[in-house]
């Protein structure tokens, strides 16, 4: 909230010189003496009646009442829309928003922080383009207000009110028909540092971070109508406590960077790079590129394709099939390839190919040949046996494996 005092002037009444204070002095021109320029924050929007009358402008942070926005109540009052979501504290006698410690706390699994940072691929592009011939200066900044409002306003609600905003519309809401929830956890252990225009940058517990992640992604695909040519790209990383928040900020901003030099549309998390379809399992043939395609005809689809797919019946029954052996050997084998398609980076395509797609063959099988037979027998468990022999899923070995021994490490 902005008071404006021309010089000379006594601070305003009410008490809102009590309140927290930023001010700065406009020099004196030709036209007019020097001006100096209050800003106060009136950090309990409930008592809003409370708020000096007498300032030059209220602003009202993602204020929704009619009524608060009278002329009677003050001079001009400009609603001021933000993600300013953020979880509060829970320990006795403290106040604010959660401490990076406390956020590491709460983690499933490994205690880390998660940083999310998210933007629209090519928003120059739609701006300038996307309009064809209807574009008109209406329209454009009608499209960006638009863009805004879902990051400005809709994550706010997605981050307080998952069950609500989102779960509960799968059933009713057509284009959120397809949406894949990694949990029914409400999900609400996160800080928005920044959200707003066109991108995002939030922390929080690194699980609910990743989830909120892929939230974001398919809501603002549904948001768009699935348009081709409006889509995300985004980058998470995990620190310790201590980590500084520059470096964290620096960090997922390069993983967001490796995304969009992944053809844009992509995530990038635990280091690796897929397109968002692929994390969630939603691949088909068509996404492939048609020589790949060609190359692996004779194989058959498995059932299971795709990042989560696995990991989510994987961790899924982990206490009572896997050990922490089984994934060191996904990793093993995904340091095996990855050595291999190194050496062999001046070597034919086809043949980088051959070591992409089925040098894991026998590291697997050796793997799966390794657990009790009741444990193979099991009817839930076949369509894991078929899918991780598929040379479909070698790619994301690396990302199967990493995301499962987060989940389960020991605090």
């Amino acid at each position: 909230r902005s008071h404006r005092q021309d010089k000379g002037e006594s601070p305003s009444p009410n008490g809102s010189n009590s309140q927290p204070l930023l001010s700065f002095q406009l020099p004196a021109t030709e036209e007019r003496e020097a001006v100096t320029i209050d800003y106060r924050l009136y950090p309990n929007w409930q008592n809003w009646k409370q708020i000096d009358p007498n300032l030059d402008t209220v602003f009202l942070v993602n204020d929704w009442t009619i009524d608060h926005y009278s002329f009677r109540h003050y001079r001009n009052a400009v609603p001021l829309l933000l993600g300013n979501y953020g979880q509060r504290t829970q320990k006795e006698a403290e106040s604010g928003f959660m401490s990076a410690a406390e956020l590491a706390d709460i983690a499933q699994g490994i205690q880390r922080v998660g940083y999310l940072r998210m933007d629209v691929d090519r928003l120059g592009q739609i701006f300038a383009r996307g309009l064809g011939e209807k574009q008109t200066l209406a329209r454009v900044a009608g499209l960006s207000r638009l863009i805004s409002y879902f990051f400005k306003v809709y994550l706010n609600s997605l981050a307080q009110s998952r069950q609500e905003k989102f779960l509960s519309l799968r059933d009713t809401v057509p284009v959120l028909a397809n949406v894949q929830a990694l949990s029914e956890s409400p999900r609400r252990n996160l800080l928005f540092i920044y959200a707003g225009g066109d991108d995002v940058f939030i922390s929080g517990a690194w699980n609910e971070v990743v989830e909120f992640g892929f939230d974001v992604y398919q809501c603002f695909r549904a948001y768009t109508g699935h348009h081709p040519d409006i889509t995300l790209s985004g980058g998470i990383s995990l620190a310790g406590v201590k980590f500084p928040l520059y470096q964290a900020a620096h960090a997922a901003g390069e993983a967001e960077e490796a995304a969009k030099g992944n053809g844009r549309q992509s995530l990038s998390l635990f280091g690796q790079v897929f397109k968002w379809e692929e994390w969630l399992g939603r691949v088909n043939l068509a996404a492939l590129d048609p020589e790949v395609r060609e190359y692996l005809q004779p194989e058959t689809q498995p059932p299971l394709w795709g990042v989560f797919p696995l990991v989510y019946r994987l961790n899924q029954h982990l206490d009572q099939y896997y050990s922490r052996r089984f994934v060191r050997h996904l990793l093993i084998t995904a340091d095996l390839q990855e050595k291999m398609l190194d050496r062999m980076k001046d070597q034919p395509e086809k043949q980088q190919w051959d070591t992409r797609y089925f040098l894991h063959l026998p590291k697997i099988a050796y793997t799966l040949a390794r657990l009790p037979q009741s444990v193979l027998n099991q009817p839930t468990f076949q369509p894991i046996r078929v899918s991780l022999k598929s040379p479909y899923n070698a790619p994301y070995f690396r990302a199967i494996a990493t995301w499962i021994e987060v989940l389960n490490r020991e605090k």
